[in-house]
């Protein structure tokens, strides 16, 4: 071994280093033993805690068992003696004799004090003062309510101190209240006794109610940092106490000065560090450049395994080059990146690494970096790529550290893969073509709408609008974008609209603008248009717009001005036609009454004189007179129909069916076996008498156009549907063709001659006017020779338009 020189540090550096060691090792053994220490107190507090729980809790729940006995002895008696009561009184406070300030007193059922024991006669008095307390008639309503025993808070009286109260319900012979047996307890000098009796001050302890602290035991003896244990105490009610102990300094029967342990592991050590000194200083110069050169190398060993760690641990590929190109290091990540093993590419040259396209011009800028070495980024302003073992180039980042070596100059490469965040790049490249193509999209869908497009944020300015808003506001798009939206608005609503725009930013949600009213736009000439708007917010990344359809309605307007006037005119047309239909058929019938009167007069006069042919034509006169009057009448009830406020009621149409039957009972009594039956009908709401004209109508219909040689059966039905009632009136006639459907419900369509089936023609036309007027709707199901089904539905709860009708 060569010599080392001799340093003049070396003799004290030992020394040094067994000092730190020494009082290092005093202060973990001293932290050791106060944490031992601390935990012992701890297990120690606990179990004292725990201990005074146990006894405080034993002790009250005989003190309350011999309160509930003595309740019990005095318990569903219709009388007490005061006497007999004080002798048993008595005898419970003189039984805690340890405690002479204990009261014991019977309260009747409000609470107030009826005969009073206590344990020295100088306490007596307290008791007017606790009952006054609120603490104590609390107590007594809980007593009250549960039946049960219960400890109440502790309550303060006029002598220093405070009690603690114990009640218990009483009932007389009947099962009624006959009071309370309250006893009241001194809390200090009871939780006194039972903590002497417990321990003998080896810990601190206090005593809290949710009112405060009433008890405290050796506080004052305590440290800052002691080590507390809480214990909870459940009396009866439902009060709780919490008892925190914790246990005084040097009473756990443990090593009480861990310091001392502190000073003498200094004072040893001092004493060895002299002693190596001494050792050291003694030793000769080669085996202490020996032993020096031994450590140095070892730590040069440790500091190389821990740079190679290092190294290794980073996620970065780092290579390091020489000057010539060769490999000198790599790192785990190397290995993982390129698929080479280490020993793969130690000592070959960096160029096996670059991708075959760009090594002819990878040596020259080696030499050039070689030639000014500094920190900086490789291929600034290129893509960079590596090769791998497979041949794959991968997309790298590579960043470039010169290193001064004691053999030469080195560069450190730290190589990042780009092959991810290439990826993200292109697929952000390609969502943002997507969204280009999109927001592209959009715009050619919002410029081709009809209808104007105006978009706005939140602060009110216009940052889209399409070619119908252009149009239609007469604006140029250049001169909208970042203008006020209400620049399209007329004057008068422009400072109201602003509260408007605030509000439905503060909660937006797709709905029509302005419902209710009239909403008017302003073009660039000043015209206002008439306009509805649809609001619909949209999340954009600046915030949230609102987009408006804007739908120009001066057309609609026109075309509902126009309607207005015709509906007007129609309204009034109908007016005059009604008034000429009742005037013209009050004319006519006028005329035709006086033709039948005089006709009918010659024909009895001149009867004997006329022979067969004049006889006939006059029969033809009269009966022409006839059907003439009940076309014109047919005629008048059919426009009446349509006139006036339908006087709606409650109708029962059972009623209805019955009174129609029986007008028409002559008729059927014409054929044997004839009959109109019906179900049981609902009561409808309805105009009675047009009712009365549906049935009679349909009946009728029925009956007139019966089979030959077969009776009338006609049967009325009604089903319940959801919001209206459905009429069924059957009948066994002759039947209807399905291709008259519409025709039956015309006016004067007749399907038969008149000779064998008279009528006007109007009657089932009527009864489409009068279903249709109550809202509801009719139709039929026949068959040739077999009969028809007539249905018609009357709603539930009509809505019917009150006024003339203009159908």
């Amino acid at each position: 071994m060569s010599s080392v020189p001799e340093r003049p540090g070396v003799a004290r550096l030992l020394p040094v280093l067994v000092i730190i060691a020494g009082v290092a090792a005093s202060l973990w053994l001293w932290n050791s033993l106060h944490q031992r220490e601390l935990l012992n107190s701890q297990h120690h507090a606990s179990v004292r805690a725990a201990t005074l729980n146990l006894t405080i809790g034993k002790e009250l729940r005989a003190r309350q068992r011999a309160l509930e006995r003595m309740a019990g002895r005095w318990q569903d008696r219709d009388g007490t003696p005061e006497e007999e009561w004080r002798r048993d009184a008595g005898r419970y406070v003189d039984s805690y004799e340890d405690d002479p300030r204990t009261i014991l007193a019977w309260l009747d059922p409000d609470g107030m004090p009826r005969w009073l024991v206590v344990g020295h006669e100088q306490h007596g008095s307290a008791l007017a003062a606790i009952l006054r307390n609120p603490p104590l008639p609390d107590l007594l309503e809980r007593v009250r309510a549960s039946a049960s025993p219960h400890f109440g808070a502790p309550v303060e009286g006029v002598l220093p101190g405070s009690w603690l109260p114990l009640a218990v319900g009483l009932e007389d012979g009947q099962g009624q209240s006959d009071g309370y047996l309250i006893g009241l307890f001194p809390l200090q000098s009871l939780l006194s006794r039972l903590f002497a009796d417990e321990v003998i001050g080896d810990f601190a302890a206090t005593v809290s109610t949710d009112a405060g602290t009433v008890y405290r035991h050796q506080t004052d003896l305590l440290s800052g940092n002691a080590a507390w244990h809480q214990t909870t105490v459940d009396l009866a009610g439902g009060q709780q106490w919490q008892i925190r102990a914790a246990m005084l300094p040097n009473d756990t029967g443990q090593w009480q000065n861990p310091h001392i342990v502190l000073l003498l592991g200094v004072m040893l050590t001092a004493l060895l560090a002299a002693t190596i000194h001494f050792a050291l200083l003694a030793r000769g110069r080669e085996v202490r450049a020996g032993r020096l050169a031994t450590r140095r190398g070892e730590e040069l060993e440790a500091t190389e395994q821990r740079y190679r760690d290092v190294i290794d641990a980073s996620p970065s590929a780092l290579i390091m080059v020489d000057p010539d190109g060769r490999i000198v290091l790599v790192n785990r990540a190397v290995e993982s990146l390129f698929g080479y093993r280490r020993e793969e590419l130690l000592g070959e040259s960096v160029e096996q690494l670059v991708p075959e396209s760009v090594r002819g011009n990878h040596h020259a800028y080696r030499q050039e970096y070689f030639a000014n070495p500094q920190p900086r980024m490789m291929g600034q302003g290129r893509d960079l790529y590596g090769r791998s073992k497979d041949g794959k180039e991968i997309p790298i980042e590579v960043g470039l550290t010169p290193i001064r070596m004691p053999d030469g100059d080195y560069v450190l490469s730290a190589i990042i893969d780009l092959t991810y965040r290439k990826q993200a790049e292109r697929e952000l490249a390609r969502k943002a073509v997507e969204i280009e193509r999109t927001e592209h999209r959009y715009r050619e869908v919002v410029n081709a709408s009809p209808s104007a497009m105006v978009m706005v944020d939140q602060g009110g300015c216009i940052s889209l609008v399409n070619q119908a808003a252009e149009r239609l506001f007469g604006y140029g798009r250049d001169d909208l974008i970042g203008q006020p939206v209400e620049i399209l608005m007329p004057r008068a609503m422009r400072e109201r609209h602003v509260g408007y725009r605030e509000k439905f930013f503060q909660a937006p949600e797709p709905r029509a603008m302005g419902q209710g009213r009239d909403l008017y736009g302003l073009s660039r000439s000043g015209r206002e248009i008439p306009i509805e708007v649809g609001l619909t917010p949209i999340d954009m990344p600046d915030g949230t717009h609102v987009l408006s359809a804007v739908i120009d309605l001066s057309h609609r307007k026109q075309a509902e001005e126009a309607l207005a006037r015709q509906a007007d005119e129609l309204a009034r047309s109908n007016a005059e036609l009604e008034q000429f239909a009742y005037v013209a058929s009050h004319d006519l019938q006028e005329p035709l009454r006086m033709v039948r009167s005089y006709t009918e007069l010659m024909e009895k006069r001149l009867a004997p004189e006329l022979d067969e042919k004049m006889q006939r034509a006059m029969k033809y006169v009269i009966e022409g007179a006839e059907r003439m009057q009940r076309l014109i009448s047919d005629l008048l009830l059919y426009s009446r129909v349509g006139r006036g406020n339908l006087e709606l009621a409650d109708v029962d149409t059972n009623a209805v069916v019955s009174h129609v039957v029986s007008v028409l009972g002559p008729t059927l009594m014409e054929q044997p076996g004839s009959r109109v039956t019906w179900d049981d009908l609902p009561i409808v709401c309805a105009s009675e008498s047009m009712l009365v004209q549906v049935f009679q109508n349909l009946i009728t219909n029925g009956v007139k156009f019966r089979a030959e040689e077969q009776p009338v059966a006609v049967h009325v039905s009604c089903d319940e549907r959801d919001d209206h009632w459905c009429f069924a009136v059957r009948d066994n006639g002759i039947g209807i063709d399905p291709k008259y459907t519409e025709r039956v419900f015309q006016v004067f369509q007749r399907l038969h001659e008149r000779e064998r089936y008279p009528g006007t023609g109007i009657g089932l036309a009527l009864t489409r006017r009068i279903v249709e007027r109550h809202g509801g709707a009719i139709w039929f199901e026949s068959e040739v020779g077999v009969g028809t089904r007539f249905f018609f539905t009357l709603p539930k709860d009509p809505d019917i338009e009150e006024g003339p009708s203009h159908a």
